[in-house]
């Protein structure tokens, strides 16, 4: 049986019980298969949507990692060096900068 005497079949039917007639084969197709389509486009929006996001969350969830990484070892090079300091109970000598500056202005030479 096609989609015509299936058609044929229902008429009958709806015309023995009083009901109106339904539609020709074909007749909602075109906007049966807009329907789908725009179905579909809006599926994949949502999905690259969704893509976009997960990517921007791992980029940041790298960034605050990157953030606590350097934190945590700034905050680890600040308590060893304060730990050096109290086990010394001086602070740390600068190295001799401008040492031959100094020299020339003790010794009073150019």
């Amino acid at each position: 049986m096609n989609a015509l005497h299936q058609h044929l079949l229902d008429s009958s039917r709806a015309a023995r019980h009083g009901e109106p007639a339904p539609p020709l084969p074909g007749t909602h197709d075109v906007a049966a298969l807009r329907a789908a389509l725009a179905h579909h486009r809006e599926a994949r929006r949502e999905a690259r949507r969704r893509e976009a996001d997960r990517r921007e969350t791992r980029r940041l969830e790298a960034r605050r990692r990157e953030a606590d990484r350097r934190e945590t070892r700034h905050h680890d090079t600040r308590h060893r060096e304060a730990d050096h300091r109290e086990a010394d109970h001086r602070e740390a000598r600068r190295p001799a900068v401008g040492i031959r500056r100094r020299l020339r202005d003790w010794l009073g030479r150019p």
